[in-house]
């Protein structure tokens, strides 16, 4: 577990190492999401996909669904950088077995209004040609931000009923 000291540090200056064995461990969802900014950071090593998989497997975290789809990449591509911009002309070209698996991943990620998940599927169906299938996805996406947006100008306006 790290202390708040720890936690404030760069993602570049914690080690990857101390952040997996406290994900494995204890599904420490903060270790987890330091470890993947770190990726973001840094080159992925393969163990990404197993501990994304395990994170939502397991400790039902959610956020894990699209770095899912992410580390399945650069399985096959380990050259790749985490946040590369093609990552859909690249998972296109992998094995349709290994698609499947990350597919319902990202499938499930966008039943639940993760909006990662309904952008890399929406890019997906794009490279693939299935215009209308990404427009259906980015109509969802539209319709979780005008919803999100609701909840925070609810929660502005009740603050400043507190205020008064």
């Amino acid at each position: 577990m790290f202390n708040c000291k720890e936690v404030s540090k760069s993602a570049g200056e914690m080690d990857p190492v101390e952040l997996k064995e406290d994900v494995l461990k204890n599904g420490n969802k903060n270790s987890y999401l330091i470890l993947s900014i770190y990726y973001c950071d840094k080159k992925m090593d393969n163990d990404f996909l197993d501990i994304s998989i395990l994170m939502y497997e397991k400790y039902n975290y959610t956020n894990a669904l699209s770095d899912i789809y992410n580390a399945y990449i650069y399985k096959y591509n380990p050259e790749t950088h985490f946040n590369n911009g093609d990552k859909a002309e690249l998972f296109k070209k992998k094995k349709k077995k290994e698609q499947e698996k990350a597919l319902k991943y990202l499938e499930i990620g966008v039943k639940k209004g993760n909006y990662a998940c309904i952008e890399s599927l929406s890019e997906y169906y794009l490279s693939i040609g299935k215009s209308e299938e990404s427009e259906k996805l980015l109509k969802i996406q539209t319709e979780l931000i005008i919803e999100h947006r609701k909840k925070v100008n609810d929660s502005l306006t009740k603050i400043q009923d507190i205020k008064k």
